[in-house]
């Protein structure tokens, strides 16, 4: 990346945490009011956070390009991979 691409990158990153600490604090807050169905409260979560992903992935895509974003994308999934192996029943639920 050039020096002016690992800037906006990190500015982005810090921005995404940032908001991320928000929803976080906003979902904690709300436990124990809605329902109490643990697998509809699950999914809700599973597809808010996939929107969200697809969202940064496209404000990154902005910054960076479509090729090295999917490299990013493939380092990420192999570095999950790799935190996964000592599990005992690893879930490949993200791919």
């Amino acid at each position: 990346l050039t020096v002016e691409q690992t800037a906006q990158v990190e500015a982005l990153c810090e921005k995404q945490d940032a908001e991320r600490l928000v929803q976080v604090e906003e979902h904690r807050s709300g436990r124990g009011t809605g329902s109490s169905n643990r697998d509809a409260r699950r999914e809700e979560m599973r597809v808010l956070r996939l929107k969200e992903v697809e969202r940064h992935n496209a404000e990154l895509e902005k910054i960076i390009g479509k090729e090295k974003l999917d490299k990013w994308n493939e380092l990420r999934q192999d570095v999950r991979d790799t935190n996964r192996e000592g599990r005992r029943n690893p879930a490949k639920r993200n791919r």
